[in-house]
């Protein structure tokens, strides 16, 4: 297998040194010894039975805190020790690992189970999803409603019920908070039609936190750590009391790479 030309809206981030969550705490070693092992367990292996003797594996990522056994196993060496040479390539949302997956341009992806997804798969286009990438469980807080921190302290936000009315943002069109947005809908009692939706990426999201363009928006991490410790938002709920369990992202296989 050779490798292929990088999507044009991605760009590439190989990285090195040590493994931090920014806004936050750099990971202890031991810890990242822990998940770079499983990882070359679980990833690495099916790379070697996948790739065979492949000289280059692009694998596309969505930027968040669940992509970080990939750069731990790029920095630890896991995936040279295995044959691989490996480019982790950032996209800004995970539903656009879909079409480049599709196309042969990207081996593997870390994404969601997008609308797009749903359309490739009744187009006949085929994937592997071969592990879990991300998904709700009560004390994760891996995905919360994420509110502006002045909209909280002034009481204008109390519930999800004032939701209504609300600016909230997303990463793309069709993407699985979308489905979540609904849910919280209905939790709250209010319609979907009731909030309006605008599309930003994730770093364009908190920039629009902060100067009060959106009201709030669904973060998964890192990106919930750096606007807490920046001041521009607050933790609010998480999203499993609403959508219990959610299935958020995964990792796919493109169908040439799996076969």
């Amino acid at each position: 297998m050779t490798a292929r030309a990088l999507p044009r809206f991605a760009r590439s981030a190989k990285v090195a040194g040590s493994t931090e969550i920014p806004g936050g705490t750099p990971m202890a070693p031991s810890l990242r010894s822990a998940i770079g092992a499983a990882l070359a367990g679980v990833l690495a292996g099916n790379f070697t039975i996948a790739a065979q003797a492949a000289d280059k594996v692009a694998v596309g990522t969505g930027g968040s805190a669940s992509d970080a056994p990939f750069y731990i196993a790029y920095d630890k060496g896991f995936f040279k020790d295995e044959g691989l040479d490996v480019d982790l390539i950032v996209l800004d949302s995970g539903a656009k690992v879909i079409a480049p997956l599709g196309t042969g341009e990207l081996d593997v992806g870390s994404g969601a189970l997008s609308v797009g997804f749903w359309n490739a798969l009744v187009r006949g286009i085929k994937f592997r999803i071969v592990a879990d990438r991300g998904h709700a469980q009560p004390g994760y807080l891996y995905q919360t409603v994420f509110m502006r921190k002045d909209l909280i302290d002034s009481g204008q936000f109390k519930s999800l019920k004032d939701l209504k009315g609300m600016r909230m943002g997303f990463a793309a069109q069709g993407v699985t908070s979308l489905s979540l947005l609904n849910e919280a809908a209905k939790y709250a009692g209010i319609k979907f039609e009731d909030i309006t939706p605008v599309y930003l990426s994730f770093p364009q999201q908190i920039a629009a936190l902060q100067n009060k363009a959106l009201d709030g928006t669904l973060l998964i991490e890192p990106q919930a750590t750096v606007a807490v410790n920046a001041g521009y938002g607050v933790r609010f709920m998480d999203t499993n009391e609403f959508y219990p369990y959610q299935q958020i992202s995964v990792i796919f296989f493109s169908d040439r790479f799996a076969t």
